[in-house]
Order: C-alpha cells, then structure tokens, then sequence
C-alpha cells in the first residue's frame, strides 16, 4: 500500500516529485513551473520592503513564424521581476548574515562566453522612475537548461540582463541536466562536488566587469539555502525558498499523489550514491513511523 502526505516529508527538494517531474517536462514541469512561480510572486509580494513591487511574467516567450521568407521571433521576460516603485536612492535596509555560505564565487566577467552569445533578442529595461527593474528571478526549466531546445536562447537573455545590471537570481531544481554555468561540476554527469539543487545569485554591481555570481547549493533531503535576495544597490531581504517550494510540493492533487513514499523515485538512479542513501533513510524514517 502506498504512502501518502499532504505536506513534504523531507527538508527540502522531494526527490519523487522531481523526478516525476522531470519525466515528462514538457506537462508536468510546466504545471509544477507555472504553480510555483505563482506562489513565489504572492511570497515576494507579501515580504518585500516598501518601495518595491513585483510581478510575474513568462521566462521564455517564442513566436515562431512558419513562413520560410521570414525569420523566427521571440521575446522574453523575466519569471518574477522585482521594481523599485521610489526611484533610485540609497540602500536603506540593514545589512543582514546571510543564512547560507556559497560554495564557489566568480566575476562575472569570467562567466561570460562570447561564442554562446546570439543576437536578435531585445531585452527591455523599464526606464520610468516609478518602475526600474532591479532583480530578475528566473525558476529554470529544461528547455533553458544546457541541450535543450531553448539554451542559447535563455543564455543570450541572461547575459544582457546582466550587462544592463539587473540582478538575477536562478533557482535551478533540475539534476537530470547539467548546469546552466557550464564553469559548475555537473551533478547529472556524476562530477565530484556537485549539487543537484541549487540557486545562483549574480550582482552586476558596481558594473557588470566587476559583479559576482554566488552558487549556494543544496543535496537530497536537506534544506534549500536561504540567501538575500539582492535589490536596488545595497538593499537586500532574507529569501526563504524552503517555505515556498514546501507550498508548491503538495499544492495539488497530481503532485501529491506523484509522492509514494513507498516507492522508490523514478530514475533512481540519477541520483548520486550519497542521496540515494539519504532518499532511502528518509524512506524507512516515513515507514516506521506509519508503522508505529
């Protein structure tokens, strides 16, 4: 008989429905991606500081015109755009202990690979005093991911998104493709000191040659880190993905009966030997206490 809850009985990613996401993204990724940027736009609008705003938005919108004479279109937006509303000013929050330390740090000049880059997508920044875009959080995807259909796509938005200072943040849930920065250990080729869950947070400032991306990563069963969520120049808030990705994990019916506890996830073996131990203590932890 399987095993069943409403709530997420590990401390963080839920390995069943992330691999049963994963099975099918074209469906049920979308449905998982579309539902948690949702609840993380309602999370942000509840806790940012005043003078800010945000508002979600597709990460990756393509048109793409059949007729052979003319060229493909696309556009694309941000998943959830963070605006201040009072126009450029000083920081005024305190500086806050972040939760969790990085495991790697680079400029962001480093990163920056010339023979990836395309042209022919625009990037708009808002330029309006009430409304100035200052971070971008994108929830990535696997067609945004290295070998899917829409990489080169993502990475040249990515890239002007941070040559015009925009700070962004990419929430990467993905351990079946490698990551986005392809200067990372890849978890889904089985390197050493790789994460499969991770978030990068990338600070063009003072200038985009001088920013810094920070990768916090996190394993099976073990919380996503907290970070601060960088804002307009010095201000930052705490962010708390853990909270919001427990909401989403068992948001519906679909999702939840994705999770048997009683089973094993699906591609099991995707997972590196060390969560694999940690997915099968959280298993038996789950059947003795139902047992008892």
């Amino acid at each position: 008989m399987g095993i069943y809850s409403d709530r997420n009985l590990y401390a963080g990613v839920n390995p069943h429905l992330n691999s049963f996401l994963q099975s099918d993204p074209e469906n049920d990724w979308e449905s998982f991606h579309s539902t948690h940027i949702t609840h993380l736009m309602e999370a942000l609008d509840a806790t940012l500081p005043p003078g800010y705003a945000c508002m979600a938005e597709k990460s990756l919108q393509i048109t793409r015109v059949n007729d052979e004479n003319e060229s493909t279109r696309s556009r694309s937006k941000a998943d959830v755009m963070i605006y201040s509303t009072s126009g450029m000013r000083s920081g005024t929050s305190p500086v806050m202990e972040m939760k969790s330390l990085p495991f790697a740090e680079m400029s962001l000049a480093e990163l920056d690979d010339p023979d990836e880059a395309l042209t022919g997508v625009v990037i708009y920044k808002i330029t309006s005093t009430r409304r100035i875009p200052v971070t971008r959080l994108e929830l990535l995807s696997p067609g945004n991911k290295p070998g899917g259909a829409h990489f080169e796509q993502y990475w040249h938005k990515r890239r002007e998104s941070l040559r015009s200072e925009v700070n962004l943040v990419e929430v990467d849930y993905l351990h079946q493709f490698p990551p986005v920065v392809r200067h990372l250990p890849s978890y889904a080729h089985g390197d050493e000191n790789a994460y499969p869950f991770m978030i990068i947070v990338s600070h063009p400032h003072p200038a985009y040659e001088t920013g810094k991306a920070r990768f916090f990563g996190s394993h099976v069963d073990v919380p996503l880190p907290g970070i601060q969520l960088p804002l307009l120049l010095e201000d930052t808030m705490p962010f708390d993905l853990n909270s919001i990705y427990d909401r989403t994990c068992v948001s519906n019916r679909i999702f939840r009966d994705a999770i048997d506890y009683s089973q094993l996830p699906l591609a099991f073996d995707r997972y590196s030997p060390a969560d694999q131990e940690r997915i099968r203590a959280r298993m038996a932890a789950i059947a003795a206490e139902v047992a008892s």
